[in-house]
Order: C-alpha cells, then sequence, then structure tokens
C-alpha cells in the first residue's frame, strides 16, 4: 500500500490533500499513476499564498506547506474553484511529467450511496449524530437511509453535491447555505454533520 505522510504540524490545505490522496490510492487504477508521477511539483493559489509542495515516491507521497525549490512543476490554481483553468509553470521543460500530474490530480469521483454508507459506518456514534440520515439523489430519482428510520434525518439534492458532502469533500453546512442541499433537520444535527465533514476532509478518524 502506498503510504501518505505529511509534515509535522501539518496546515488544513495540506491535510485536506493528503485526504484526498489517501481515498483516491483504494482505486487500484489510481494507485497505478504513481509510478508514473514520481516526482516533485506544488500547487500555489492563484488568491493568496497557500501552496503545498507533494513529493511523489514509488511506494510514498509526502505533503509539506510552501513551494519547494525542488519542483519540477508549479501549478498556480483556485482552490476554490475546481473548474477554473490553471496556469503551469515549468510545463515547456517539463510537458510529459505535468501531463502525469495532471491525470495524477483528477481524483476518482466517489458515487453519493457509498460515500454516505462510509460516513454512517465510520461516524454512526459520534455523539450528537442523528439516529438515521435519508439522502435523496435528484439526478437519479432515488434515496437510501442508514440507521434508524423512526425520524431520519432528511437531505436532497443532485448525485454530485451529495457525494461532496458525504466524502468530505465540501463543509456539509456550506452546501446547504449555498442551496445546493436542501433537507430536513434540527440545527443539532447541522452541526455535529458538520464537524464530522470538516473531519473527513482533514482525514481525521472518528
Amino acid at each position: 500500500m502506498i503510504a501518505v505522510t505529511v509534515e509535522d504540524d501539518a496546515t488544513p490545505l495540506v491535510r485536506i490533500f493528503a485526504a484526498k490522496f489517501s481515498t483516491a490510492l483504494h482505486h487500484s487504477d489510481y494507485a497505478a499513476l504513481v509510478g508514473r508521477t514520481v516526482g516533485v511539483f506544488a500547487l500555489k493559489s492563484s488568491k493568496d499564498f497557500s501552496a503545498i509542495t507533494v513529493t511523489v515516491e514509488r511506494q510514498s507521497i509526502h505533503i509539506t506547506s510552501g513551494v519547494k525549490p525542488n519542483c519540477k512543476i508549479v501549478i498556480h490554481l483556485d482552490f476554490n474553484n475546481p473548474e477554473g483553468k490553471p496556469k503551469i509553470e515549468g510545463l515547456l521543460r517539463h510537458p510529459r511529467y505535468a501531463i502525469a500530474v495532471g491525470k495524477l490530480l483528477e481524483f476518482p469521483e466517489i458515487h453519493w450511496a457509498d460515500a454516505l454508507k462510509r460516513l454512517w459506518e465510520q461516524y454512526k456514534h459520534y455523539p450528537g449524530m442523528p439516529a438515521g440520515i435519508t439522502a435523496k439523489s435528484l439526478t437519479e430519482d432515488r434515496q437510501l437511509s442508514v440507521g434508524n428510520m423512526d425520524s431520519p434525518l432528511y437531505v436532497e439534492g443532485e448525485s454530485k453535491m451529495l457525494a461532496e458532502a458525504f466524502s468530505g469533500g465540501a463543509l456539509f453546512v456550506q452546501l446547504l447555505a449555498d442551496g445546493k442541499l436542501k433537507g430536513n433537520y434540527d440545527y443539532q444535527h447541522l452541526v455535529v454533520l458538520s464537524d464530522v465533514t470538516l473531519q473527513l476532509m482533514l482525514g481525521a478518524q472518528a
């Protein structure tokens, strides 16, 4: 198994990407990309001073904050807008490596139902969690329930947004505030699920 490690006192951004890599590496096809991406690259925010350096070896990925001087390429991007077009520094010197890194950063999507099941198994005993959760995908016109169905928390939205919420790709409360999810819940459960999704985002364990 390929190990993902971070520096001591890692920043939230470092931990977020460590969690992304760790989750993606459960896919055998994705893990095979690591051997073709050996080297060092950085991701640098185009909006502020946030940056991480990713050192890829055949059996490990190590992430630190900042931009290290031995990076082959530096990708300038807006971390809050994954659809935006990045600027790649070093592209002309290392075109093949840039292509390989681009593929490595295409993290596999998780299905919303699988994400909900994993979240429930990991956090169902977390203090304050609702007794059950029912989620409905408006994309698939399908719903799934986990836990006790007497009075579950209910949430609905597009499949992609549900997957983001339940896998830690985005904060539960933020998706609700942005109108990307809607539901029926009480304040305590909103707070707890927001805490849980933050922990998932940072790669914490229950």
